[in-house]
């Protein structure tokens, strides 16, 4: 996996669906998005539409409540499939940062189609 920096997606990129994933690659590919904070996927992310969406939580107490010092709720989090000569990159819209998803991750991809 390679994490790149803002528009580092190949022109032309085309949306794309994963074929074949590895979700512990992915949800690394995912994690280096996130600055490191850990996520878990559905086994079906990306195999139908190119965007993913990541809900933020915040902790609460038992009652439900916020813990101290937390901040409500932020916009959640939306991430892209892409494609460009049989290589797949995860974007994080918000910041434009991509990573490369290798083949020896276990993921494929190929373009997204209209009947995606």
């Amino acid at each position: 996996m390679d994490t790149t920096q803002a528009n580092a997606l190949p022109d032309p990129a085309q949306p794309a669906v994963l074929v074949e994933a590895d979700r512990v690659s992915l949800e690394a590919a995912l994690q280096a998005l996130l600055y490191g904070r850990k996520v878990s996927v559905n086994k079906d992310a990306f195999t139908t539409a190119n965007t993913l969406i990541i809900e933020r939580t915040v902790a609460k107490n038992d009652r439900g409540q916020l813990m101290e010092g937390r901040e409500p709720m932020q916009a959640s989090i939306v991430f892209s499939l892409w494609t460009n000569g049989g290589r797949c990159w995860v974007k994080r819209n918000d910041t434009d940062a991509t990573v490369l998803l290798a083949p020896e991750d276990k993921v494929s991809c190929k373009v997204m189609s209209m009947n995606n």
